[in-house]
């Protein structure tokens, strides 16, 4: 047994032991710590939506460990793309940690690896993070426990259901921050999964689980549609920024008015909303109809509550309507730049219903307990119809071919025109010359010599255009060329510009291109998938690439930007007497050229503004096809202002024509919020979208509404069915060669008119050719079946004639004129077709001669409306609104 002086030797032996090893694991963690480093990366921020070929946001969170403030760069990228980075420098406080929110793009699928198992590109991405000390003259990387770097991944949202990524659409929501949950809100939600399920799209939807969104409209670029069930918004005015600017650029935004406050509403879209609120009450049961009542066929099912259903009775001021209850709003769209916004005033669960009773007509009320994605219902047929154009329909897209575009802005850059004086300058000289030396050889009785002068003196001013030419060419500064097409934010005094950018350099030159706010760069002619890429972003927006080399010759860029206006630019109109008169007003520094007004159905009116920026157009401003500047001699801007209308609206391409009254105008290219050399030559031109507002005419006003204002539309028939002899989306006759058939007609007058007191229809044919028939135009309205026209036999000429009988002017409750168009095929010519065939008679190809009939052709039907206002009642109002 050992001795207690030995026991107490060994343990303070063992007592030092364990300070030591205490003191060298204290020593190595401290050691851990002594850099700044990557703890995690933090995904709460935006909506988790991280979609190929779109922008998102990653988090990282830095912790400094000293005792002093630390100046870093965070440098990111995808191990499967990483020569594209992205940066953004940082200061973090002593002692602290930073969480920051770095915009990075997806890599697109072609750069995605393949997952062997799943034969589709993979989910997860690794991404590495990477942090430099900028204290010194150059960055250092800085390592941390032998690492430099950290490592982890994010999951992607690919292709489902055999889907392309482009067929894919992302939904987003707002979670309601720190209060729980409502029964409210889950119905939402599962009307949203259901939609989404419904349409073949995964029914997961992505959510916003932080109080304040980045002020950046990279945050919304993942999503195809917003889903807004809370006042969320309604003090992030950063957010609600970001917003305005993703709807005007394509998005599709879905209000939910039984769970919005009317502020949240006018916070997204300015001072200015589509609707009043009346009051909010509750219903136990619901039936929702078709607002159009022309397409609606049969009485719509009712829906019984065991709980009452929210509901916002609202007057509709502005918008399509859907659809109704009670004759109130249920549903209606309103258009917002590129956006579309869908208001719906009934709570989620008249939308829906359950699957396992969906052909019952009582909805059970039990709550469904189940995860985001996962959902018992299914949609009911009114929602059916408004989630196709939301899940389903192809979205339009601005027409803007690159390729195309490029060719054109070429001709921008590089060197100038000779200017129409000097070339006129010099061809006088040349027939002052030819003139002088014709007559000085014809005194001298020698006129055959100028058989060679003249020619001699053409060459010798060829060679003078040539070295002019040259001359400007080899002059030509460094130039940028813009191709700009701008269009107004609602709610902002801001535009939205797309388009594309040409640098050009005679020889290699330095530069660096940057940007604020939205400004992005998409990508450039020089730039494949390999290329090296940067781009570093600071604490306050904005971003900068390193200086690069410019190589002579072109670089394209395209390019989406935001500038700031000092004063929104508005169009106004209201109709009167002589067509529509209005005025656009906008900022000072903007003036504005070869204007053009664009009206739904392929029509284009020429505008003129006078001094006081007033401008009115009639039936005698309409342009011809495929003209789109009113002028005989154009300049060559003029030419290019022609060439780029051209491909913006295609006449074989109805899906291209105009949505709504659109302005469309030229200036010089704005100055915007991506930066190029300052030194280099500024030309091109921005084409500005500007959407027409029409106000109602005043009561009393004599109006009259040329024939392209008028929207035609095939309404359901008598027999209950769409004639097929009419096309609803060109607008165009596609005639027939049945027996009979029957066609009706409904020519809708603009809203803003009605209620109209009609005194006078023109109705007008560009051409009737419709052999072997009988055509008969008739009545709908005061006495039905009353022939208005008729035609026998016609092979060809046009028609017109004016209705002033009141009993056939009637409008229907919509503001819609109403004809039918009855055509029968004359029974002798079956008669006659049977004795050919009877016949045995030949072609001179040896085939049976046959008399085939000829579709008939009503080509360019139309009316022009003339009139009086009448008093506007709550009555005829709503019904305006539903004309809208």
């Amino acid at each position: 047994m050992q001795s207690f002086p030995l026991q107490l030797s060994l343990m303070a032996r063992l007592f030092i032991a364990l300070i030591g090893i205490t003191l060298i694991s204290t020593d190595s963690l401290t050691g851990q710590d002594k850099v700044p480093t990557v703890r995690g990366i933090n995904n709460s921020l935006g909506f988790r939506e991280h979609r190929p070929g779109y922008w998102s946001y990653i988090n990282p969170e830095i912790i400094n460990p000293l005792d002093e403030g630390a100046e870093l760069e965070v440098v990111a990228f995808f191990g499967c793309a990483q020569n594209q980075k992205y940066a953004k420098r940082i200061f973090v406080p002593a002692r602290s940690i930073l969480q920051v929110s770095l915009p990075i793009l997806i890599p697109d699928f072609d750069q995605i690896p393949v997952n062997e198992s799943t034969g589709r590109p993979d989910e997860l991405l690794t991404v590495q993070v990477h942090l430099y000390d900028l204290s010194g003259d150059q960055p250092v990387l800085l390592v941390n426990d032998g690492k430099r770097s950290y490592d982890t991944s994010i999951k992607t949202r690919v292709a489902r259901f055999g889907q392309t990524g482009e067929k894919y659409r992302s939904s987003a929501m707002f979670s309601p921050n720190l209060a729980p949950a409502s029964q409210k809100m889950t119905d939402a939600e599962d009307l949203v999964s259901a939609a989404r399920i419904f349409f073949m799209q995964e029914g997961a939807v992505g959510m916003s689980l932080t109080k304040f969104l980045p002020d950046s409209m990279r945050a919304f670029d993942s999503i195809d549609q917003l889903v807004i069930h809370n006042d969320h918004l309604l003090h992030d005015s950063g957010g609600l920024q970001s917003v305005r600017r993703w709807l005007a650029r394509g998005g599709h935004l879905w209000i939910m008015l039984d769970s919005v406050s009317e502020e949240t509403v006018r916070r997204i879209l300015g001072d200015s909303i589509p609707f009043e609120v009346i009051d909010r009450t509750s219903l136990n049961h619901v039936q929702i109809k078709d607002a159009d009542l022309n397409s609606q066929v049969g009485e719509p099912e009712k829906i019984f509550f065991e709980k009452p259903v929210d509901f916002v009775r609202v007057m509709l001021e502005d918008g399509d309507l859907t659809h109704t209850q009670d004759g109130w709003p249920a549903a209606f769209w309103l258009q917002s730049g590129r956006g579309k916004i869908l208001f719906t005033t009934l709570g989620a669960r008249a939308w829906m219903k359950k699957k396992r009773d969906q052909f019952q007509g009582f909805r059970t009320d039990d709550s469904q307990d189940g995860r985001l994605g996962q959902t018992d219902y299914t949609l009911n047929d009114p929602m059916e119809t408004l989630a196709f154009e939301v899940f389903a329909q192809e979205k339009p897209e601005e027409p803007f071919d690159a390729e195309v575009m490029k060719a054109n802005l070429i001709g921008q850059v590089g060197y100038s025109v000779l200017s129409r004086s000097t070339v006129v300058t010099i061809l006088s000289l040349y027939v002052l010359a030819l003139l002088g030396t014709g007559l000085w050889f014809a005194k001298r009785q020698s006129l055959d010599k100028l058989f060679f002068v003249g020619p001699g003196l053409a060459i010798l001013t060829a060679i003078v255009f040539y070295f002019i030419g040259l001359t400007n060419k080899q002059a030509a500064p460094p130039s940028v060329a813009s191709y700009q097409f701008v269009r107004a934010i609602s709610g902002l005094n801001e535009f939205q510009v797309d388009g594309m950018t040409i640098i050009y350099a005679h020889d290699n030159l330095p530069f660096e291109y940057s940007g604020s706010n939205d400004g992005n760069i998409l990508r450039h002619s020089n730039m494949t998938a390999s290329s090296e890429s940067k781009i570093v972003w600071t604490e306050d927006g904005a971003w900068v690439t390193p200086k690069q080399n410019i190589e002579p010759g072109l670089i394209s860029f395209d390019v989406t930007s935001n500038v700031k206006a000092e004063s929104p630019l508005i169009a106004k109109a209201t109709f009167g007497e002589n067509g529509l008169a209005g005025t656009i007003q906008g900022p000072d520094n903007l003036p504005l050229e070869d204007l053009l007004l664009a009206v739904p159905g392929g029509h284009y009116f020429s505008i003129k503004l006078n001094e006081e920026s007033r401008f009115q157009v009639g039936a005698q401003d309409v342009l011809a096809e495929n003209r789109f500047i009113e002028s005989s001699l154009l300049s060559d801007k003029q030419r290019w202002h022609q060439s780029i209308y051209e491909g913006h609206f295609p006449a074989d391409d109805f899906k291209k024509w105009a949505r709504q009254m659109t302005v469309y105008a030229w200036s010089d290219p704005l100055e915007t919020d991506v930066a190029f050399p300052s030194e280099f030559k500024r030309v091109g031109g921005a084409m500005l979208k500007i959407p027409l507002d029409i106000a109602n005419s005043p009561a009393g006003t004599r109006v009259t509404v040329p024939a392209e204002f008028i929207e035609i539309e095939n309404a359901i028939n008598s027999f209950r069915a769409l004639s097929p002899c009419f096309d609803r989306n060109t607008k165009k006759w596609i005639g027939s060669t049945a027996k009979e058939s029957s066609t009706r007609l409904r020519f809708q007058i603009p809203p803003q008119t009605l209620p109209l007191q009609i005194d006078e229809i023109k109705l007008s044919i560009g051409n009737v050719a419709a052999p072997d028939r009988r055509v008969e135009i008739k009545s709908v309205a005061g006495n039905p079946g009353t022939v208005v026209a008729s035609f026998d036999n016609q092979n060809g000429g046009a028609f017109s004639k004016s209705l002033t009988d009141p009993a056939i002017l009637e409008l229907d409750e919509q503001g819609g004129f109403l004809l039918d168009i009855d055509i029968k095929v004359d029974p002798e010519f079956y008669e006659r077709q049977a004795e050919v065939e009877k016949s045995g008679e030949r072609n001179s190809d040896g085939t049976q001669k046959k008399l085939v009939l000829e579709r008939d052709k009503l080509d360019e039907i139309r009316i022009m409306v003339s009139g009086t206002v009448q008093e506007r009642t709550i009555n005829n109002q709503a019904s305006n609104n539903q004309a809208d």
